[in-house]
């Protein structure tokens, strides 16, 4: 994960929203946005603006499990139907046509789940439409098609020192940060220290470009030479070059597989006859390795879903005085229960809760990238090791037995 030495990244200069809309009321109500200083105005800071999208994405999961439950209670609801007008007609027993075996369910607690999800079908939406709304405001351009600029080829022998110095400079002559000037040498481009050139690559091409700096420091610094070298240094010193988001979200994966693939993620493929998973993304099958982890992550976010409802704690008579406040009140039960797991004293539950945990950072991170939301990007890079205090609860020790067993026939076309 990207590292940063700031302990708080400033929010972009538009980031700013009426006063009154605080808290979660900036995600379900309509969002005014306004320019810096305005009267009455203020600033998201980005720990709020990564609270939101975090709370945003457990909503869009509930309502993800909404769905998936009204498929099998409209079934329940037809074989019940036909049962009371013909018993004959079915013999099959009604949980056993729903559900794998020993797939946690309640269907009476389920009911209650969609019933407080189907009263807040608009707060969903706003929910939903939340990071669009956001990235449109902050960042208008985002969607624009990139523009690509074909430099000419540069006839040199890199695998000399003289020819790396000659390619090098002539990079940064094309990308506007030195200029030529006569017998050889070069001077800093006009606004070059205003200016940052930031490239993208692989965990190699960063290593070079440090080796690179290296050799001008080192190799060709001689008597008369200071102002040519200031020069260069200068000019090197603008570029930031860092891995780009392919191996960026490569290595991301890569951490979570070294800590969960041996007892947990290898024993769900060898018992789903998976191939070529071979527990380390980063030396080759990246897709594949992505595709099997976020399938295992659906499935064990879905028996969570089923054990919330089963526990009963959307059971109690709560008054609310709109349905902002009810999914407020069942996000917060929620996220509750999901902290539980992940300090319970039940080991293969805890584990689970924190594999999940570490999923949800990593698409996070890709579907940052895909919405084009930087801000964002950035907050989620910041590694958080705080978790609430809490109540711990014992959820089944049977968690890892049911997530083998249904792993894949659960996630279905997902």
């Amino acid at each position: 994960v990207l590292s940063y030495t700031e302990p708080t990244i400033p929010p972009p200069m538009n980031a700013c929203v009426r006063s009154s809309q605080s808290g979660l009321r900036l995600i379900f109500e309509k969002r005014k946005f306004c320019q810096s200083g305005e009267r009455d105005s203020r600033i998201v800071t980005s720990s709020e603006y990564d609270k939101h999208i975090i709370d945003c994405e457990d909503i869009i999961l509930l309502n993800a499990f909404k769905g998936t439950i009204t498929r099998q209670h409209e079934w329940k609801k037809e074989i019940d139907r036909l049962r009371t007008e013909d018993p004959d007609v079915v013999q099959t027993d009604v949980i056993g046509d729903l559900m794998y075996d020993r797939l946690p369910h309640h269907f009476p607690n389920e009911r209650v789940f969609f019933d407080h999800l189907e009263d807040c079908s608009w707060e969903v939406h706003k929910a939903i439409a939340f990071r669009s709304d956001m990235v449109a405001h902050l960042y208008p351009h985002s969607k624009k098609p990139d523009k690509y600029i074909h430099f000419p080829l540069i006839g040199r022998d890199e695998t000399t020192n003289e020819g790396m110095m000659l390619t090098n400079n002539a990079i940064l002559t094309n990308v506007g940060l030195l200029q030529k000037m006569d017998k050889g040498l070069y001077t800093i481009a006009e606004n070059a220290n205003k200016r940052f050139v930031f490239l993208y690559g692989d965990a190699l091409s960063v290593s070079l470009h440090g080796k690179v700096y290296d050799k001008i420091l080192r190799q060709i610094t001689q008597l008369g030479n200071q102002e040519y070298i200031e020069t260069l240094l200068s000019a090197q010193d603008r570029v930031v070059i860092q891995k780009g988001q392919f191996h960026q979200c490569m290595h991301h994966l890569a951490t979570i597989y070294t800590q969960f693939y041996g007892g947990f993620l290898q024993v769900v493929q060898v018992c789903n006859g998976v191939k070529r998973v071979t527990g380390d993304p980063v030396k080759g099958g990246y897709q594949t390795h992505h595709h099997f982890a976020k399938k295992v992550y659906i499935s064990c976010n879905r028996l969570m879903m089923r054990r919330f409802c089963q526990s009963g704690c959307l059971n109690e008579p709560v008054e609310f005085s709109d349905n902002a406040e009810r999914i407020r009140w069942v996000l917060s039960k929620y996220q509750k229960y999901r902290d539980d797991w992940e300090q319970s004293n039940n080991e293969p539950s805890r584990m689970v809760a924190l594999f999940m945990k570490s999923m949800r950072s990593y698409l996070r991170c890709k579907r940052a990238i895909k919405a084009h939301d930087g801000w964002h990007l950035h907050c989620s890079s910041q590694v958080s090791s705080t978790f609430s205090s809490v109540s711990v609860i014992e959820p089944s020790a049977a968690v890892l037995e049911l997530v083998y067993t249904i792993v894949f026939r659960s996630v279905g076309s997902l």
